[in-house]
């Protein structure tokens, strides 16, 4: 009888877009969700900075701009699909952070309820947009996360009902970057993608501490975390479970082994292939590169050691490697500090297919974070 009518259809399949900037170029990759399916992680590839073998300041708006530009035309090229979501997860270095934990301590037992919590949040909130806007250059809010709120020490789970204590923490993570950036990559990704979907920005701080926190095996509740993988060395404490501190060093695995090319007068490129070879032990380093090398390993340590203060702490300390030549930087520290201190994250920690070639966590880290978390 109401044979006209006719159900919506069903996609098979929903589509989700990530773009992964880094300090060292951009990663777009693709996640493919089906009903009663694992989500299956499709990688587009990698693009360098233009300005990798330079020192031109990659926060650049015209680099990125460039590097957005080629990864949307090598995306058209290859795939013509209908994106569902379009995510982008944006590096350290181009951020505002401000991993808060709040303390409410009225010196005598109180009542704590909802709306006192969702107060102190957005006071913190506004107090850093403050911080960071000026006239002419404001901020848009990237992570406003509250990870955790405790009254007296003990986590709470449910704040609908109205609790007693003395004293209330709220650990809350705020980041925010400078609105032309982020008009800039929207604009861009608009007009060459073809699209009016809305872009979702997020942190890799966040989407490293949400990965890692909720993998089966991760017993350390105060940790660091050093991600090597670019031009810079990102940062992050882990402290009670929740995110204590952020910062970064303007040196990376890319900047190392692009000094190391400059003093023994090599190309980056042969230079790297030539580390991965001597990472497998399958070559050995001559004196000039072995001494130039050991010279940019011992300088990276030093500022990495003294900007935490970690060398003489008991602090674990965990290590992504992506390829064999952060398997060196981590042996480096190992060397430094004690081999018991450091855990190697790689693919088989996150619990995923290893192969030969360690490359493209970053990926899948940024890949687990949106599939599960957003």
């Amino acid at each position: 009888m109401f044979s006209f009518l006719k159900s919506p259809k069903i996609k098979d399949s929903q589509f989700i877009l990530i773009f992964d900037l880094s300090s060292g170029g951009l990663q777009s990759h693709i996640l493919e969700k089906k009903i009663n399916t694992p989500t299956r992680i499709i990688n587009n590839g990698f693009l360098p900075s233009p300005y990798l073998g330079s020192n031109e300041a990659f926060d650049n708006s015209k680099t990125i701009e460039e590097l957005f530009i080629r990864s949307i035309n090598r995306l058209n090229e290859k795939y013509n699909l209908d994106w569902d979501q379009i995510y982008c997860i944006l590096p350290t270095h181009l951020l505002k952070n401000d991993p808060n934990i709040l303390r409410h301590a009225p010196g005598i037992k109180s009542r704590f309820d909802k709306d006192l919590i969702f107060k102190i949040a957005n006071n913190q909130k506004n107090k850093h947009l403050k911080k960071y806007s000026t006239d002419n250059n404001t901020v848009n809010l990237i992570d406003d996360v509250i990870l955790k709120i405790t009254l007296d020490g003990e986590d709470l789970d449910h704040v609908n009902n109205i609790c007693e204590g003395d004293e209330l923490c709220v650990h809350h993570f705020i980041s925010s970057a400078e609105t032309k950036l982020i008009d800039n990559i929207k604009s861009t990704i608009a007009r060459y993608l073809k699209t009016n979907k809305p872009i979702f920005f997020y942190s890799r701080p966040l989407s490293i501490f949400k990965t890692l926190i909720s993998a089966d095996h991760f017993n350390s509740p105060q940790s660091m975390i050093i991600d090597t993988s670019g031009n810079t060395t990102d940062i992050m404490t882990i402290k009670n479970n929740t995110i204590h501190q952020i910062g970064w060093i303007p040196v990376g695995k890319n900047t190392i082994t692009r000094q190391v090319a400059e003093k023994t007068n090599t190309s980056f490129h042969n230079l790297n292939s030539e580390l991965q070879l001597i990472s497998e032990n399958l070559v050995k380093a001559n004196t000039n590169l072995k001494n130039a090398l050991d010279d940019a390993l011992n300088e990276w340590s030093y500022q990495l050691l003294d900007i935490t203060g970690v060398e003489n702490s008991n602090l674990p300390i965990g290590i992504l490697v992506d390829d064999n030549i952060s398997l060196l930087l981590s042996d480096h520290i190992k060397n430094r500090l004690t081999e018991d201190r450091i855990f190697i994250i790689d693919k088989g920690w996150l619990g995923l297919p290893t192969t030969e070639n360690k490359s493209e966590i970053g990926p899948f880290i940024t890949s687990l974070f949106v599939d599960k978390y957003l």
